[in-house]
């Protein structure tokens, strides 16, 4: 029997592709991929926070820096001095919205523990500063459009989150990435490993397109898949 892989739906049809290749290199591909998700969303930040092209405009609240000073915040979080006697805590805040449930493929309880060996693989190499803490923040969305959105919300609202991981189903995935752009002063980029369907596959470029800031970690989705199967049976 194949392995279960881990950062996909057990209903999505790419399990049945992938299925003997990742049972040779699954820990492997897993590792990098998560790997990328942290560094990318420590990357995805910094020029979000800096972007001149926003969706919409609003007063940044302070949080929604990674380094903040620190007589603006009294957050636990790694701190450094900046050589001039102020001293700055610095911590990356990312939502992850997966359920909890794990007869799914993407599970929290499945993924989180690559999401920390990545962590320790990135702090090794220092391939992001010392000094920035990394807070992972989970909120159980049971596959739910209703319940992924309120997530999405109150992470960002009430935990001030920079990146939202997730949702890895693609019912619940579709509000979230649509609101992302008009999430902080400068959106809030939505990374999934999810995103099968046709309107998500589509132009993310501009404000007006409708999944703007939505990253998909894979190339794949339900229409190269289709082909695949006709070319296949060619």
């Amino acid at each position: 029997m194949c392995p279960r892989v881990l950062l996909w739906h057990q209903q999505h049809p790419l399990q049945l592709i992938s299925c003997h290749w990742m049972r040779r290199r699954k820990l492997k591909v897993c590792h990098l991929l998560a790997t990328w998700v942290v560094f990318s969303s420590f990357l995805l930040q910094l020029s979000v926070h800096h972007a001149s092209a926003k969706c919409h405009s609003r007063v940044p609240r302070a949080c929604e820096a990674i380094c903040i000073n620190s007589e603006t915040t009294t957050a636990t979080t790694s701190s450094s001095s900046d050589g001039h006697g102020h001293e700055w805590k610095c911590e990356l805040r990312i939502i992850v919205i997966m359920p909890s449930n794990t007869s799914i493929e993407a599970s929290y309880p499945r993924v989180h523990p690559v999401l920390l060996k990545s962590e320790e693989y990135i702090r090794s190499q220092q391939i992001i500063p010392p000094s920035v803490a990394i807070r992972w923040i989970h909120y159980d969305d049971k596959c739910d459009q209703a319940r992924a959105t309120v997530s999405a919300m109150d992470g960002t609202g009430l935990e001030c989150g920079h990146v939202i991981l997730g949702p890895t189903c693609d019912l619940a995935l579709a509000p979230v990435a649509r609101i992302g752009r008009f999430i902080n002063n400068a959106g809030v980029p939505v990374i999934t490993g999810a995103g099968y369907t046709f309107d998500f596959v589509q132009r993310k470029t501009l404000c007006e397109d409708e999944f703007f800031m939505l990253i998909r970690t894979g190339s794949l989705s339900f229409k190269r898949i289709a082909f695949f199967m006709i070319d296949l049976l060619r």
